[in-house]
């Protein structure tokens, strides 16, 4: 009635960060704007709520899943770039041609990623922004979930190796059905979360032939990166599904997944081919 302008809003207490996104998809939606990740969501929510207004909103302190510290990231991503690659050199064989191939197939999303941002917003290639912001969404989701299988690989490579060694070290105990029992499906788990890398990196290639046919040209090498890249990633995770698969006993259940292994990995090879061939026609 008074027709006074709210300028400012207060959370009492903590707020969950689902809430939160929520609210910052209704002002993306609203407002047509295109913004990627959780920190820039929080800070448009800030923003528009007014939420610095009679105090500092402070996400860490503020955001329930935050303060608890339940999104921290795993032991991998939580390491130096130096100490994440020496522990490949390591004795031990957890991380392995798997997690080398999560990561290969992150890196290579992340590379599309960053070509449409690289073409998105120029004026030269403004034409192109209603193709680029799609893809770049795409791709944005994608390495986003390469990440996180990186750690999740680990940790259940982790797991089954050490059931394999119970295994291994008690072929006389009484309990060995039920160690057995458990070590299948820790390695049914296995073969799933590496299936997901599969499937992830699988997925890259339609938005990647479409930023192929549109991106700036000046980054046409980034993408011819982030082909070979995707593709690394295929071929490692394929060569270690074949791999554990063989100790699958379940022979229905591993004829479907080897299927789908020779599928996804031969449109592999035919689609990265063929990308690599149209960044190379648009070479000036």
């Amino acid at each position: 009635e008074l027709k006074l302008p709210i300028v400012g809003s207060q959370i009492v207490g903590l707020v969950s960060l689902n809430a939160l996104m929520a609210t910052a998809e209704y002002y993306i939606h609203k407002e047509n704007l295109m913004v990627l990740t959780d920190e820039q969501k929080i800070m448009l929510v800030i923003e528009r709520l007014g939420l610095n207004s009679l105090d500092r909103f402070n996400p860490q302190e503020r955001i329930i899943e935050y303060a608890l510290k339940l999104n921290q990231p795993g032991p991998l991503l939580s390491t130096r770039l130096n100490e994440f690659i020496n522990s490949f050199a390591d004795r031990t064989n957890y991380l392995g041609g798997s997690t080398a191939a999560a990561t290969n197939a992150a890196i290579g999303a992340a590379l599309g990623c960053m070509g449409g941002l690289l073409t998105y917003g120029n004026k030269k290639f403004e034409s192109l922004d209603s193709i680029m912001r799609p893809l770049i969404v795409q791709f944005h989701d994608s390495y986003q979930i390469l990440i996180t299988l990186i750690d999740q690989n680990a940790k259940a490579t982790h797991k089954y190796q050490t059931l394999l060694k119970q295994v291994q070290s008690n072929k006389k105990s009484e309990s060995l059905n039920q160690i057995n029992n458990n070590l299948q499906d820790s390695l049914n788990k296995l073969i799933e979360v590496q299936l997901t890398i599969l499937r992830q990196s699988d997925n890259c290639w339609l938005p990647l032939s479409q930023l192929a046919h549109h991106c700036n040209h000046e980054i046409i090498h980034h993408l011819q990166t982030s082909c070979r890249s995707l593709a690394s990633g295929v071929w490692s995770i394929n060569y270690t599904l074949k791999k554990n698969l063989t100790s699958v006993t379940d022979k229905a259940w591993k004829d479907e997944k080897m299927k789908e292994i020779e599928n996804r990995t031969h449109c592999t090879e035919n689609q990265c081919a063929e990308i690599l061939e149209i960044l190379q026609s648009r070479i000036l």
